[in-house]
């Protein structure tokens, strides 16, 4: 069975596709992957779906995860994709972790080609070990949420190089006293690794999180930091020594302790990021001190040199204006002995002579490097919304959705750099599956995981052996390029109406099933029209004059009996006659509400049809506060009525015979509105529940295949009441055999 999938391709920047690096990946391969998401040819893959798996899995005559990954190159050149399906935890004594509490990939010498992908598959895999790459040379590791790892979650340990870590989510390292109490480093690069990309990865509160250089390197090494949630981490965001480090697009969000450190005469280029609450969002310093010896509360160490930051449109907010932080500054370019925390560029591709009081010169590498020069990095307001959107593990949003934790995003999480008590409740209960998150969490099923009957290297039959080829290809394929599909987001499903109970942007795919967002006209692109889900509403974005953004929220299909729309709604000014919501039925408009123009009524609500002017007016004059409203489709009697805020239009002829869905709407002239919760309620409706219509379009067909197939393989989530309608066979889930029959159905 095939389906079709929508997809686009992973952002691959940074210097680990540089055509200067050691493998030139610059074709966009990496890992076991060709740049277009198909494995490699002759690459060979290996499941990992339970913890015993870790220490019985066979490859080349040999037994064991760590086993298979240390020396392999004196085995076998075949690609490697290591698949890791739903939760594992594996003992702290198992005998394929090092005394560090890592797997180690590990080939015989330095910089040796590996062509291998660690990943997980789904929106839901957890370990909670770390990985060590040592000697290795394109290798990537994504879409993993790691915890409780020993020491880091993923060490770049010695003479590494193209290398690309995303998609991951790093959470807290074993518990340990003094500055690794929330564990040690998350991601560190070390001892001569170079060529690396830190990409679209999600931390959620570490100490220490990504070390770059030690003392020793011999050269540039070149590492990438981009599209990075640094979510109420500490530190370290790098903290570099030595190197040269590109540092764009990344959101700083709540950090208490300082952003990007330079030390031991690195240099570091940091632009087009967005720091919110960064207590320092650069510091060229020594321990607890800046250049000039004043200010900082980082790790850096007392005697070393420091290094100098080159920093270029980057966008400061800052609500709790602490008297340290005020005390950063900025220096000129053309300053031969700078006091500031970096200096401050005129131009993105230019050099800067820059020297700061304590000696230390930019080396200019990103004006000398033309992939650098090249590169164009979005806004910093567009790169913290697609890092919000796209940071962490396909499909997003499975941590906070399980748990329902977030940050305090006010004075209390955005200065604390103390363990977060309530996030490591929400991740204790996470990890261990405890119901105290929902009786219907469970990660080994999120997503259509594996469980024990997942054998995809043993088909039964030739015909079996076809679906599963098929089936595969597609894993593959939505593996590769599934992080930044439309259809990651925010989920919203109907369930006798829209709850918007969660938080990030909604999703723009509307073969998702559920609610999603489009927008009309000529859009500038860069996020000023979206729709944000949060604190139980859903925020239409519009500061676009030249776009409309519209909110789409489907429903089963009513033909008969009698259906009732109601919620509240918070408009922006009305200067002009504005549609502000419509219910569609069979492809058009039925019934729109909409404000009156003339005869005194022009801040008034009215009925319109199919796209008609509104005859008919609840008296009620429209403000910019939350205002509720309930709309009543009568298919029975053929009757409409209106009531907002407490004023109704009374009974009006409806010549309407079909709902299946409400659209808000934002018009032009740059309105944004709020819509809160909305409730859908039918009486003597004819809608009946179909097996097999997981879409709720009141009908079996192409599309409902498709939603499984997405839902299969982890690329969207579906609410209860979809997984009852798509459960064809009764188990409890759905599968490929669901998705056989319905196709059959």
């Amino acid at each position: 069975t095939t389906a079709k999938v929508s997809v686009i391709e992973h952002d691959r920047r940074g210097f680990a596709f540089s055509p200067s690096s050691r493998f030139d990946t610059s074709s966009n391969a990496c890992g076991a992957y060709n740049g277009d998401g198909t494995l490699k040819s002759g690459a060979e893959v290996i499941y990992i779906t339970k913890a015993e798996e870790i220490d019985t899995v066979t490859s080349d005559g040999v037994t064991g995860l760590s086993n298979i990954l240390q020396g392999r190159d004196k085995r076998s050149s075949k690609p490697l994709a290591v698949r890791f399906v739903g939760k594992i935890d594996y003992p702290e004594s198992g005998s394929q972790l090092n005394s560090s509490g890592y797997i180690q990939v590990k080939p015989s010498k330095k910089y040796t080609q590996s062509d291998i992908t660690i990943e997980g598959i789904g929106p839901d895999t957890t370990i909670n070990f770390g990985f060590l790459l040592r000697n290795a040379g394109n290798v990537e590791v994504r879409n993993l949420a790691i915890h409780d790892f020993g020491d880091d979650g993923i060490s770049l340990d010695t003479a590494n190089s193209d290398i690309w870590l995303h998609n991951n989510e790093i959470f807290y390292g074993v518990r340990g006293s003094g500055d690794k109490a929330k564990g040690d480093g998350a991601t560190d690069v070390k001892n001569d690794s170079q060529y690396v990309t830190i990409s679209y990865n999600h931390y959620w509160d570490g100490g220490k999180c990504s070390l770059c250089g030690m003392k020793g390197e011999s050269g540039d090494n070149f590492i990438t930091y981009h599209h990075n949630w640094f979510d109420h981490s500490d530190s370290r965001h790098p903290r570099i020594r030595t190197m040269s480090v590109h540092v764009f697009n990344n959101y700083y969000d709540g950090n208490s302790k300082y952003g990007v450190g330079a030390s031991e005469g690195s240099s570091a280029f940091v632009e087009n990021n967005y720091f919110r609450n960064c207590k320092y969002p650069t510091l060229q310093g020594s321990v607890g001190r800046d250049s000039d010896g004043a200010g900082g509360s980082n790790t850096l160490e007392d005697s070393n040199p420091i290094g100098a930051v080159k920093w270029y449109g980057n966008t400061i907010e800052d609500t709790i204006k602490d008297a340290d932080r005020l005390a950063w500054k900025l220096d000129k370019d053309g300053e031969t002995e700078g006091n500031g925390d970096a200096c401050q560029a005129t131009s993105r591709t230019g050099a800067i002579t820059y020297k700061t009081a304590a000696g230390a010169t930019y080396n200019n590498f990103d004006s000398k490097d033309s992939y650098v020069k090249g590169l164009s990095p979005e806004t910093p307001e567009a790169a913290k919304a697609n890092v919000v959107k796209y940071a962490g593990r396909t499909g997003g949003y499975d941590f906070a959705n399980a748990t329902g934790f977030k940050f305090d995003k006010g004075v209390v999480d955005d200065k604390d750099h103390e363990i977060n008590e309530n996030l490591r409740s929400a991740l204790t209960a996470y990890s261990s599956n405890a119901s105290s998150i929902g009786s219907q969490y469970k990660i080994d099923t999120i997503g259509g995981a594996a469980n024990d009957s997942f054998v995809p290297e043993e088909p039964q039959t030739q015909a079996q052996t076809e679906t599963e080829t098929k089936i595969e290809t597609t894993t593959e394929e939505q593996t590769e390029t599934t992080t930044q599909a439309p259809n990651a987001g925010v989920k919203e499903t109907f369930n006798n109406g829209y709850s918007f109970g969660g938080s990030g942007t909604l999703t723009q795919d509307s073969a998702y099933g559920g609610a999603y967002y489009t927008i009309s006209g000529t859009a500038k692109g860069d996020g000023s029209n979206s729709v944000s889900i949060s604190n139980g509403t859903a925020v239409l974005n519009d500061s676009d004059s030249g776009a409309t953004t519209n909110l789409i929220l489907p429903m089963p299909t009513y033909t008969s009996g009698k259906v009732t729309i109601s919620g509240e709604i918070t408009p922006s000014v009305a200067t002009n006659k504005w549609t502000l919501i419509q219910v569609w039925g069979a492809g058009q408009e039925v019934v729109g509400i909409r404000t009156g123009e003339g005869n005194n009524k022009k801040t008034q609500y009215g009925i319109r049809f199919n796209g008609g002017e509104p005859t008919v007016f609840a008296d009620y004059n429209m403000t910019t506060s939350k205002t509720a409203y309930t709309l009543v489709l009568d298919f029975t009697n053929h009757k409409v009525n209106l009531t907002v805020g407490g004023k109704s239009t009374g009974d009006v002829d409806f010549s309407g015979t079909t709902a299946d869905s409400i659209k808000f709407i934002t018009a032009s002239g740059k309105r944004t509105i709020t819509v809160h919760p909305i409730t859908v309620t039918a009486e003597g409706s004819d809608n009946t529940e179909i097996q097999g219509d997981i879409n709720l379009d009141g009908k079996v067909d192409a599309s409902d295949v498709s939603l499984a197939l997405q839902y299969i393989v982890g690329g969207t989530s579906l609410s209860e009441d979809r997984i009852k309608r798509g459960d064809m066979n009764g188990d409890g889930r759905i599968t490929i055999v669901d998705a056989y029959m319905i196709k059959n159905a």
